[in-house]
């Protein structure tokens, strides 16, 4: 396991390594993020156009960021994914300035001008930050709502701030008379009627900045494609394109079913699409007339040689095929799939060696990482009575002996929390890796 990093740690060391490499930021949205004890969160960050490639090299140098491929529209070119010991954020990197559609109506320049520190880090002066939140909140969003969460906070700086300040910024983007309705608006609060206000705003500032009608046109081009997810046509088609498949294998008792849901909770968290598929070996068989064995039964009872073992072998391989087909359609739309067990339990649990052993082995897709959950044999058969304890023992010693023929990869499941821990810092690196 590597160093791993607190929230709070990590965020200020980050912020701060900003500074030292000269990228000029502001914090736009959800500062409180910084500070507060929330382990799940984002933050709104406006960096210089021409820092953007100094700062690709730095989050690519950090082992707990990860560039996501998702672009939102021309002002919106870097999602990243962070995650570290106590929290998962999303760093959303916006250039340009703050607009509709990729057009910026606040430039960065005018933004970044307008910064105040405030601890660590900086944010908007009250000015820029109130008129920040009027074009985010009023013409880039379509949720009528969305201003609700700022509301308290607007009013509260609003109070305080120059009207007449206001007023003159807003005449640059739009016009006098405009700015004169919108601070009205905005003192009487009546929101409804802003809202309502939205496609004029737009319509009034493409008057004053015409070529932003590409921009937005560009922009509008990316959505759609992000929305009918255009681009997974393209990943579906790739033979050499994948989504990671990452499976749970281990006796009965270790923990891998509960594993794999932890695996599946952090990954909705961190908005990667996945799937918990079952790919156990344990197929009913019906061309073989032999009663339904219970699991002790089949500890290996494919050890020995025989026309009746190599049929068996063989039917459980090709009982398969369906599932094997699942994986790999899922695989191919680039969803990340989750298996609790894998095929490869005929090598582990039901003894299958020799030749027959290499072809199980690849009769089925390799998975990117392969956990083999284990804990002590007393322990497991504590969690679970009904266990044979020496087929726990016998089992375990199958799966030592094929660690590195079947590449598997270890974990201790004694203390549950420290066995999350190890599997969600490899999952990490494997979304780093895709």
């Amino acid at each position: 396991m590597t160093d791993t990093k607190l929230k709070e740690e990590f965020l200020k060391d980050f912020i701060l390594n900003l500074d030292e490499k000269k990228i000029k930021y502001s914090i736009l949205r959800n500062k409180n993020f910084l500070l507060n004890k929330e382990s799940f969160g984002e933050m709104d960050i406006l960096i210089k156009r021409n820092d953007l490639k100094k700062l690709k090299k730095e989050l690519d140098k950090n082992p707990f960021c990860h560039r996501t491929k998702t672009t939102i529209d021309i002002t919106h070119p870097l999602l990243v994914l962070v995650k570290g010991e106590d929290f998962i954020c999303f760093l959303d990197f916006q250039v340009g300035g703050v607009g509709y559609c990729g057009a910026p109506i606040l430039k960065e320049s005018f933004l970044l001008k307008n910064i105040k520190k405030e601890g660590f880090y900086y944010i908007l002066n009250d000015s820029a930050y109130l008129l920040m939140l009027f074009i985010h909140n009023f013409i880039f969003k379509r949720e009528k709502t969305y201003f609700d969460k700022y509301k308290k906070e607007f009013y509260e700086i609003f109070g305080r701030t120059n009207k007449e300040e206001l007023v003159k910024e807003l005449t640059k983007i739009f016009n006098h008379n405009i700015s004169i309705e919108i601070i009205d608006l905005f003192s009487k609060k009546k929101l409804s009627e802003i809202n309502d206000m939205k496609r004029k705003l737009i319509l009034t500032h493409l008057l004053k900045k015409p070529f932003h009608t590409f921009r937005i046109i560009y922009s509008k081009g990316i959505r759609f494609l992000n929305y009918f997810n255009i681009w997974g046509v393209f990943y579906f088609l790739n033979v050499f394109k994948y989504a990671p498949l990452v499976s749970f294998v281990g006796t009965d008792g270790s923990g891998k079913s509960t594993l794999a849901k932890k695996t599946k909770e952090e990954l909705d968290l961190m908005g990667i699409n996945n799937k918990i598929i079952s790919a156990s070996a344990f197929s009913s068989i019906k061309l073989i007339k032999r009663k339904k064995r219970e699991y002790s039964k089949k500890v290996g009872s494919l050890e020995k040689k025989g026309y009746k073992s190599i049929i068996e072998i063989l039917a459980r391989i090709l009982l398969q095929i369906p599932k094997q087909l699942k994986i790999l359609y899922f695989r191919k739309k680039g969803v990340f799939v989750i298996t609790d067990r894998y095929p490869y339990d005929l090598i582990t649990l039901f003894g299958v060696k020799g030749f027959w052993k290499r072809i199980v082995k690849f009769s089925f897709q390799k998975p990117t990482k392969i956990f083999y959950i284990y804990a002590n044999p007393e322990l497991i058969h504590s969690r679970n009575k009904e266990l044979n304890l020496e087929l726990i023992k016998k089992v375990q010693n199958s799966f030592e002996e094929n660690i590195d023929f079947l590449s598997l990869k270890p974990i201790k499941n004694e203390i549950l929390s420290q066995a999350i821990k190890e599997v969600s810092f490899e999952n990490w690196k494997i979304n780093q890796s895709v």
